[in-house]
This record gives structure tokens, C-alpha cells and sequence, in this order.
């Protein structure tokens, strides 16, 4: 008959059996010069507006291996409370209690805005890629075709 081993404790099923190091790249690593760029803009309601006001921190996974810190790859809009506010009256008015354009959509249509968007995401990616400001993705609008 088989010796029964213990169960062990969720703090022990919980404990790392090996250390992981975190993902790094040193400052002259050709890749941290192409990291993305994410701008620090406000979108709500389907609008990109310029943002003057502070900005968060945008971070990379990646570690910096000079300071130990996480690479800074942008930032984005540390908006207010009155911001969060317009933002979710936003997305209720376009959710329209279930009777907006994009709930009554058809799934075929969805999809196909979400392939369009994405479309016009793609034209953007090398600047994205490459750390310069992207255009914004031109408005997606729904068809009257399913």
C-alpha cells in the first residue's frame, strides 16, 4: 500500500516552489525604443478629446533593469469624479435601457462594426508600435443592412 501524503495548507499550495524574476530590458535594448505609445487623451461617448488636466502613468509589464521600476509607456487622463460621472451618463445614454443602436443591433452587425473598427485600428499600429501619437480610428457607424 501506497505511504499517504499529507495535504498541505492553502498558504502552502499558495508558496511559490521557485523564484521568477521579472521580465526586463536594459535601456539601450533596441525593443524599449519601440515600446507603444498610449497618449494622454479623454474618450467618452465615442469622442477623443484632448486632456490638460494630470495624467496617470501608463506601465509596462516589462521592468526597467537600470532603476528596478516598471517601463512608463504612456499615460492617461486622472479624471475627476464630475469625469467618471459624464463617462458612465455616456454609456448609459448609449446603452438607452436596452433600446440604443448598438444593443438592438444584430449580432452580424456587431461583429461586422467590431471588424470595422479594428480595421481601422490596424492603419494605426506601426505608429503604435513605434511610440508616435496614432490618428484616432475614424467613428464606426452601424448600418441599416444585416
Amino acid at each position: 500500500m501506497a505511504a499517504m501524503v499529507p495535504t498541505p495548507t492553502t498558504e502552502e499550495a499558495m508558496t511559490p516552489k521557485i523564484e521568477l524574476k521579472p521580465a526586463g530590458v536594459a535601456a539601450g535594448d533596441p525593443m524599449l525604443a519601440k515600446k507603444p505609445n498610449v497618449a494622454g487623451f479623454k474618450f467618452v461617448g465615442g469622442k477623443k478629446s484632448e486632456w490638460s488636466g494630470p495624467l496617470t502613468d501608463v506601465t509596462s509589464p516589462i521592468f526597467d533593469l537600470e532603476t528596478g521600476k516598471r517601463s512608463v509607456i504612456g499615460s492617461l487622463p486622472d479624471m475627476s469624479p464630475e469625469d467618471a460621472v459624464e463617462a458612465v451618463n455616456a454609456a448609459a445614454a448609449a446603452w438607452d435601457k436596452g433600446q440604443g443602436a448598438w444593443p438592438q443591433m444584430s449580432l452580424a452587425m456587431r461583429i461586422a462594426a467590431i471588424e470595422k473598427f479594428v480595421e481601422e485600428l490596424a492603419k494605426s499600429r506601426q505608429a503604435m508600435v513605434d511610440g508616435a501619437p496614432p490618428a484616432a480610428p475614424a467613428p464606426v457607424h452601424s448600418s441599416s443592412s444585416s
